[in-house]
């Protein structure tokens, strides 16, 4: 009976060995898949913190961007209010010429042009007896040595004239001159604004 006790007992010994030994094994096991785990939960991590920073950044950056857009708009909208006011009180200016400064106009315009055949429109607010008479004597005198004027007539312009041969138009008047340097204004305004080639 004891040979067998011992050898029972020998027995469960040596199973608790290796039992032991088979959960010390799962033990390291486990510890090691826990580690390697840890590890690529650890890289993971990074990455997404690191895609997180970036996307932060581009989002930064992007709202800088659609603010700093929006005050240039800001800026060339209140510059386009200012450029139409001193555009629109010139144009207003230019078209309440008196007789006058009409004619200095007109003579400092059409002096050595050769008028030979070409028809004239001019602004028929000075469509009087007066003013026609003085218009007609400036004409005469600039044509002196370039030809005559084919003909002279009033329209419903509101200032500068128009010039007419073989059905080609040279437009003069104001709103025309007012356009071409209101273009150019406006382009030094957007360089300002936007730099060169913006």
């Amino acid at each position: 009976m004891g040979s067998l006790e011992g050898l029972t007992r020998k027995i469960i010994e040596d199973a608790k060995l290796q039992a032991d030994e088979i959960i010390k094994q799962a033990l390291d096991k486990i510890s090691v898949e826990l580690e390697e785990e840890a590890g690529r939960n650890t890289i993971h991590c990074e990455k997404i913190k690191e895609d997180a920073e970036k996307k932060a950044d581009e989002i930064y950056r992007r709202v800088i961007a659609e603010k700093e857009m929006e005050i240039r708009d800001k800026n060339l909208f209140v510059k386009q209010k200012q450029l139409d006011k001193v555009f629109f009180e010139a144009l207003g200016r230019l078209k309440d010429l008196s007789l006058e400064e009409y004619l200095k106009y007109l003579e400092h315009t059409l002096s050595g042009k050769n008028l030979k055949d070409y028809e004239i429109f001019l602004p028929d607010k000075y469509n009087t007896e007066e003013n026609d008479k003085a218009i007609k004597e400036l004409l005469d005198k600039i044509c002196e040595n370039s030809g005559v004027l084919s003909n002279i007539q009033y329209q419903p312009i509101g200032g500068g004239f128009i010039l007419m041969k073989n059905g080609v138009v040279e437009n003069y008047t104001f709103e025309t001159w007012i356009d071409i340097i209101r273009q150019d204004a406006e382009g030094e305004v957007l360089e300002i604004l936007y730099g060169k080639g913006k």
